[in-house]
């Protein structure tokens, strides 16, 4: 900048040189910004990379407690065992697991501890566990997922209004008259017809004034609905902007657990109308969908420039892009909630495939048919585990040289003593 006032001044007051020199800096200057923008990305991604590894070596470390989420707003006192178990608060079960960014991975944790989201099948159960088996040794799956942020720079979470936006992707339809093909396309065909005429000079311009009153009518024909549809899908876009390079990351992997593969199908909507030429395909990733609007968003946005406001008037520049919006949330706002939802599973079952990849004598529970609990050397996780007693169970289940198993255990003993814990 320096350079370029100092060049300025050279070449327009002291004719030292040519005018055009002056360029040269401001070219660099705009190089260095572009630069300077991509430096301070690289910046914030390594400060979440350090914030990951960070938490990772505190939980192996056993100095975890108070450094993560804790999920206090789903500690619910009427639970029947979440306080006693300490499910959630500080150096709870939740903040062992959690290494979730957004507020549906935490709800989908959350649930999955208190048995909120209902009893799963011992199939559901399985396909979770192969899922995290796969996702363990997968750390640059799970680190990007950690460290992927909204191009705002602010984290995922304070970026993504989950539940306006799945409001916004689910609510009714914005109606708009049934005129609204003729006048949108109609009314922009003769601007263009009678401007060329002008032009050529066949006619005068004096039609184009008519044109105009006609243009002014239908504005104020559709303004209802289309302020309706523009005050809502600007927020709408930027969560969605936020949260499409997450998305985009999971579209490029390649599972084999079934309930990945799930996952990843739900990123992409099948039972929707044909496309129009202009639209992405049925089947086409979230990642573009979300792309298709923001595109629509921003070409909308021209008509405030001063140059084209009279142009964009005419033109019904705003009506027109509005029933476009209006059109996409349409075909895709139901997949809105969908979206979110597979980030939220897949953040959760990451931070099981943490645990599981940080604690490899740790092992996943078997099913078996009937009324049965066997364990050997449980260990309660938020004990460090140089300092935890291992206890066998045995319940329905005759252990191996033992008597008969017990139906039912009984235990007692003073307070502090480990019942809870055990």
């Amino acid at each position: 900048m320096v350079a370029a006032f100092a060049m300025a001044w050279l070449a327009f007051v002291n004719h030292f040189f040519s005018a055009w020199w002056v360029l040269a800096p401001i070219v660099a200057f705009v190089f260095l910004a572009i630069w300077h923008e991509s430096v301070v990305e690289r910046q914030r991604r390594a400060k979440r990379t350090t914030r990951f590894y960070e938490l990772g070596l505190a939980r192996l470390e056993d100095r975890w407690a108070g450094g993560g989420g804790q999920g206090k707003r789903f500690l619910d006192p009427e639970h029947l065992f979440a306080a006693d178990v300490d499910l959630f608060g500080r150096g709870s079960l939740f903040e062992l697991l959690s290494t979730v960014r957004m507020a549906s991975g935490e709800a989908t944790l959350a649930a999955w501890l208190s048995g909120k989201d209902g009893v799963p099948s011992a199939d559901a159960i399985k396909a979770r566990q192969q899922a995290v088996t796969e996702l363990a040794p997968n750390l640059a799956l799970r680190e990007d997922l950690a460290v992927i942020g909204p191009p705002s720079g602010r984290e995922m979470g304070e970026s993504v209004h989950e539940e306006a936006l799945a409001n916004w992707g689910a609510a009714p339809p914005v109606a708009f008259p049934r005129e609204t093909p003729l006048l949108l396309y109609g009314i922009p065909s003769l601007v263009v017809i009678v401007t060329a005429t002008a032009v050529s000079g066949i006619t005068d311009w004096y039609p184009l004034l008519w044109v105009g009153l006609a243009a002014l009518l239908a504005t104020r024909r559709l303004l209802a609905p289309t302020l309706e549809v523009l005050r809502t899908a600007g927020d709408a876009a930027r969560d969605l902007k936020a949260l499409a390079p997450l998305l985009e990351r999971l579209e490029r992997e390649r599972f084999s657990a079934a309930r990945l593969g799930d996952l990843a199908a739900q990123l992409r909507t099948n039972d929707v109308p044909a496309p129009s030429r202009r639209s992405p395909p049925p089947d086409s990733p979230a990642s573009r969908a979300i792309a298709r609007l923001n595109t629509l968003l921003e070409r909308r946005e021209w008509s405030a420039n001063m140059i084209f406001q009279i142009p964009a008037r005419l033109l019904l520049w705003d009506e027109h892009h509005a029933v476009l919006v209006e059109r996409w949330r349409r075909r895709w706002g139901a997949a809105v909630g969908e979206w979110m939802a597979v980030v939220g599973e897949m953040e959760a079952l990451c931070s099981l495939a943490a645990f599981a990849l940080e604690h490899p004598a740790a092992v996943f529970p078997e099913f078996v048919e009937g009324a049965v609990f066997d364990g050997e050397a449980l260990l309660h996780p938020l004990l460090p585990a140089a300092q935890a007693v291992a206890n066998d169970v045995h319940i329905g289940r005759d252990a191996p040289g033992e008597k008969p198993a017990a139906q039912l255990w009984i235990v007692s003993g003073s307070n502090m003593s480990g019942k809870s814990t055990l």
